[in-house]
């Protein structure tokens, strides 16, 4: 048959050798580094989603403060523990969304007949929702229902609760840029925070 020098044999080992790491590497890269990542991404996400997460929350609930709860955990959970008050307007909150590390929940209080009588009085008129609005926790809808305030102010306002925290108090609003003391003053009575 052939007759190969020791070059020529060195050189076809050579080769062979190349075409096996070369189709090794390939195969790693193809079937057993994917898989291996993803083991290892569904290994971090198990671990984060067993991690307990710690809500803060206050407002119209008679034992407000911080709450440790395992993963998965629902608004209602954290609600039940702190045990609303009767004047609770848990309609208004999303009592099955889970519970995020950190989250601040708060329970804000319905509306009296007194306040409802003050604002009907007044010249600002109330938006179609029965309570006042919490600059804290409401949705660009919501903000959207504010006279004065259409899509841009209502985003902007959700920005800088974001970047602020959250308000204090309703006067902060006027720091939102394109909301001045015009603006505040149709708003004051149907806005509020807690």
């Amino acid at each position: 048959m052939f007759s190969l020098t020791r070059q020529e044999q060195a050189v076809v080992i050579f080769l062979i050798g190349a075409i096996i790491l070369g189709g090794g590497a390939l195969y790693y890269r193809r079937a057993i580094q994917p898989r291996v990542e993803l083991e290892v991404v569904e290994a971090r996400i198990k671990a984060e989603e067993s991690q307990p997460v710690t809500v803060d929350i206050a407002g119209a609930v008679w034992r407000p403060g911080v709450y440790t709860f395992k993963a998965g955990a629902r608004v209602k959970d954290v609600v039940d523990k702190a045990s609303p008050r009767s004047d609770a307007n848990l309609e208004l909150l999303n009592l099955a969304s889970t519970l995020r590390d950190g989250q601040k929940i708060v329970v804000p209080t319905k509306i009296s007949e007194g306040d409802l009588k003050k604002s009907a009085s007044s010249e600002v008129r109330l938006p179609t929702v029965s309570a006042r609005i919490n600059l804290n926790i409401a949705t660009k809808a919501d903000l959207e229902t504010l006279p004065g305030i259409g899509p841009v102010r209502a985003q902007a306002i959700i920005e800088y609760r974001a970047q602020h925290g959250g308000f204090k108090n309703i006067k902060e609003i006027k720091n939102v840029e394109g909301i001045g003391e015009i603006t505040f003053k149709k708003v004051e009575d149907i806005i509020t925070v807690y």
